[in-house]
């Protein structure tokens, strides 16, 4: 963890320092770079949906004490990527220019560099610095031959599960469903899983991954494959997890079914790595009491296929 919070802390201080270098905004703000110049202190605004761990304080920690005249002030968006596209995309296609610094969905890249609300950080982030990271996060911030942001962290789904009740994680979806149904009671569990159910882009994440491993798929080139054997049977499995998660779950997001989870009511929960922490930490009911294993994959399928995804700024 060491390594990588040295990581993570160069890439906040690079991408806040980038943006003062490059003028503050596409709108023409030069207003800290102004400042800057003249030694005087200046607050930038980082705007980013909300950290359920202490990460994004700690780095903004680490820049100003590397930075002393420059503040960081945090705006905090919903939970939701949804939400927090909805916000930006009103904000800047309004011509706000408050926002210096955002945190971005790694799908955004191209909407937001073709409306011209990112500044090109072809000089900034140079080919050396991009031979650092993964081929695919670096892929993600190009766009029409420019680079337009710097990735902060990848996501893949993952199955969390109760290792005190599953001493193996399945490796079906048929298992997993099973072990639902044998094991819900056990540990104070009242339910087989939860998930993100909610109408948006995390439900549009788990769809993905239970059609991927099984074989099937959304598209292949320009060709709509959705009503494949392979990809119906996937969805399938979606609608029997349903029957094994609380009633709910078609309202849950992230935060909703680790909440549910680490209080001890699930066997087992999809979501992304940042819960792991969470859900082992001091005041959790469940800390030491989970595993961590990948998707289960299909009956049509060799392998899990987990989303992939993460957040750029």
């Amino acid at each position: 963890m060491g390594i990588k919070n040295k990581i993570m802390t160069s890439l906040v201080s690079l991408i806040l320092v980038l943006i003062l270098i490059a003028g503050c905004s596409s709108n023409g703000n030069s207003t800290a770079t102004n400042s800057t110049s003249k030694n005087e202190p200046v607050t930038i605004t980082y705007s980013s949906g909300k950290d359920s761990t202490p990460a994004t304080q700690k780095l903004i920690e680490a820049f100003e004490q590397k930075y002393p005249n420059i503040k960081v002030k945090v705006q905090e968006l919903p939970n939701s990527t949804d939400d927090q596209h909805n916000s930006y995309v009103t904000a800047l296609s309004a011509g706000d220019s408050s926002i210096d610094v955002l945190a971005m969905d790694i799908i955004w890249t191209p909407e937001f560099a073709a409306a011209n609300w990112l500044l090109p950080l072809d000089d900034k982030f140079t080919q050396e610095m991009r031979d650092k990271f993964l081929p695919g996060p670096v892929e993600a911030v190009t766009y029409d031959g420019h680079i337009w942001a710097v990735p902060r962290f990848t996501d893949a789904g993952v199955l969390y599960y109760r290792k005190d009740i599953i001493s193996t994680p399945p490796k079906t979806w048929e298992e997993l469903i099973q072990m639902a149904k044998d094991n819900v009671g056990k540990g104070g569990t009242k339910y087989g899983i939860v998930f993100q159910g909610n109408q948006y882009e995390g439900l549009v994440c788990d769809a993905l991954e239970v059609i991927g491993s099984n074989g099937g798929n959304v598209l292949e080139g320009d060709k709509v494959t959705i009503n494949t054997p392979q990809t119906v049977a996937g969805l399938q499995y979606l609608l029997d997890l349903t029957k094994i998660a609380p009633p709910g779950v078609t309202t849950y997001q992230e935060e909703d079914a680790r909440n549910v989870f680490q209080q001890g009511e699930a066997i087992f929960m999809r979501n992304w790595p940042y819960a792991w922490s969470l859900v082992n930490g001091d005041d959790s009911p469940i800390k030491d009491k989970v595993g961590i294993a990948p998707i289960p994959k299909g009956k049509d399928s060799q392998a899990g296929t987990p989303a992939l995804g993460g957040t750029l700024a």
